[in-house]
């Protein structure tokens, strides 16, 4: 499933039985921090973030929020394969 928007991700998550959530940092209407946020009010789902930024008080923002991984962009296809198989095994 793909979402336009942060809300629209949340609104997904809490409908839908998600097992794994790619999310940007840079989207419409609100953040991928602030997303972020709003699904962990809702469920522990693994989430990687996916973005251009590698900026490492972002990272490390990140992780204290609880994100299991992220890939910055551009990645190779195997980069992007490894890190979700080493997220949901």
């Amino acid at each position: 499933m793909a979402a336009e928007s942060g809300k629209q991700a949340i609104d997904i998550v809490g409908n839908q039985q998600i097992d794994l959530v790619l999310l940007d940092i840079e989207m419409p209407d609100m953040d991928g921090f602030q997303t972020l946020e709003e699904i962990r009010k809702i469920t522990d789902v693994p989430v990687i973030f996916v973005t251009a930024y590698k900026d490492y008080k972002l990272i490390e923002r990140a992780r204290q929020m609880g994100v299991e991984d992220y890939i910055t962009k551009p990645f190779l296809p195997i980069v992007f394969l490894e890190t979700l198989y080493g997220v949901i095994g």
